[in-house]
């Protein structure tokens, strides 16, 4: 299936259950890139390291996306629950299978904004608001196990209908992020969705949870957009990663590599709609962090 298998170019840590810093530290270590490494240790207000390992900029990028959603909510709906519930939708898109090569993520990045751009087209006043993601997948264990067959079926078809991969680990791209439909049907919308990003369980587009409140739901899904993952996980549920092995020391350091200011970082990987008026550019900017 893949063409180096267990032939890693970087040695394994030991040790299960370590400190989540310590794998950090090691990862970056065993790969050769203590530069990156001294950039998180030493991260601080006028020199962000940038990336989602990193606690401190994983906190402050979490209240910075949330301020954006809960200005939305006020500025779009004065904070009506009813209006906002029947308009917000929640999606995630499957976009590419790539291997972990900074210039392939940021290409596949640039497929799946231009996709975007072409269904705010088909629907005025539309807005997409979230963010890009990564997943490292162990091939190997997806399609010899089939742990989950619809993530199966799914990477099968991202990869080109075959099970055949340059390499074990390979990178998941996708998007999670709000729709704001601005009165359109979600029907319509989830089909422009399909037709746009083709393939078996590729789209998952729903309302927000209900047993929630709107702010809850924001605060919640911003705070996953925002993920620093040290397992794999074989299925769909997201607490497939309680029973998933650790990532790949490799893996992982390129992951956290990734979202640094010298990778993909984290304007780049963010997927936002400009605002069309004064009033609701002021509602996102004047938002206090603070209330969320």
């Amino acid at each position: 299936m893949s063409s180096i298998h267990d032939r890693r170019t970087a040695p394994e840590y030991p040790v299960r259950g370590c400190r989540h810093s310590t794998r950090v530290r090691h990862a970056l270590t065993l790969t050769g890139f203590p530069d990156h490494l001294s950039r998180i240790e030493n991260c601080r207000p006028n020199d962000r390291c940038g990336t989602s390992y990193c606690p401190e900029c994983r906190k402050r990028n979490v209240l910075k996306h949330t301020g954006r959603m809960l200005g939305l909510y006020q500025g779009l709906y004065n904070c009506c629950e009813d209006q906002a519930r029947k308009d917000i939708r929640f999606v995630t898109v499957l976009h590419e299978m790539v291997q972990p090569d900074i210039k392939d993520v940021k290409a596949g990045i640039g497929r799946a904004k231009a996709a975007f751009a072409g269904l705010r087209r088909s629907f005025p006043g539309l807005r997409i608001e979230g963010r890009f993601e990564l997943e490292v997948i162990d091939t190997d264990t997806i399609f010899t196990k089939v742990v989950c067959p619809q993530k199966s079926v799914a990477l099968e078809d991202l990869n080109g209908g075959n099970r055949t991969t340059p390499r074990r680990d390979m990178l998941l791209l996708h998007s999670h992020f709000f729709v704001f439909l601005d009165g359109h049907d979600d029907r319509l919308v989830r089909d422009k969705f399909a037709s746009k990003f083709p393939g078996r369980y590729r789209i998952k587009l729903g309302p927000l949870f209900e047993n929630l409140s709107v702010k809850e739901n924001i605060k919640r899904v911003c705070s996953y957009l925002l993920k620093d993952r040290y397992f794999y996980n074989h299925g769909f549920d997201a607490q497939g990663y309680s029973q998933g092995e650790y990532i790949r020391m490799e893996s992982l350091s390129f992951l956290i590599r990734s979202y640094m200011s010298s990778g993909i970082d984290i304007q780049s990987s963010l997927i936002y709609t400009k605002g069309k008026c004064s009033t609701l550019c002021h509602a996102i900017n004047s938002y206090p962090s603070s209330n969320t």
